[in-house]
């Protein structure tokens, strides 16, 4: 949740302007972000960059490609 957030307050025109493949890049963000915060002992918060690394180690996705 806290990721959909982010992706929020860094850009306030998400919901706005938004087509539905940024929404679900947004979404996957998020689910990504809660994922790796499950498998941490003290559900311990991954920085952004975490959650940058994880996708593109998933699918080759830049963390410039996240942020649109």
């Amino acid at each position: 949740m806290a990721a959909l957030i982010h992706r929020l307050v860094t850009q306030p025109d998400l919901l706005h302007s938004t087509s539905e493949s940024e929404l679900i890049r947004a979404v996957h963000f998020a689910v990504i972000a809660a994922s790796i915060t499950v498998q941490r002992a003290g559900a311990d918060l991954p920085t952004t960059k975490d959650v940058h690394a994880a996708l593109q180690a998933q699918s080759g996705v830049t963390a410039k490609e996240t942020l649109r």
